[in-house]
């Protein structure tokens, strides 16, 4: 349950936030709307482990599943 964030401006990676109750698999997929990050990886079966993180309280949030079967990609467009 490693989450590491990387800072641009300095070119340095930081330990990210704990408490993320996800199970390890594999090709995750993160975007950020706000203050809020939506992470998901990929399960061993037609779906998620979706997780969403609020910066401004620090905690982890589950989401229900997305059914998808291979990689994905997120992206956010104007806040949306």
């Amino acid at each position: 349950n490693d989450m590491w964030i990387y800072n641009a401006a300095t070119n340095t990676w930081a330990a990210g936030p704990s408490g993320f109750g996800g199970s390890t698999t594999f090709s995750p997929i993160a975007y950020s709307i706000g203050n809020v990050i939506y992470f998901v990886t990929l399960a061993s079966s037609p779906s998620t482990n979706s997780w969403q993180y609020d910066i401004a309280t620090r905690q982890w949030v589950p989401q229900a599943g997305i059914p998808i079967r291979s990689s994905g990609v997120g992206f956010a467009i104007g806040g949306k």
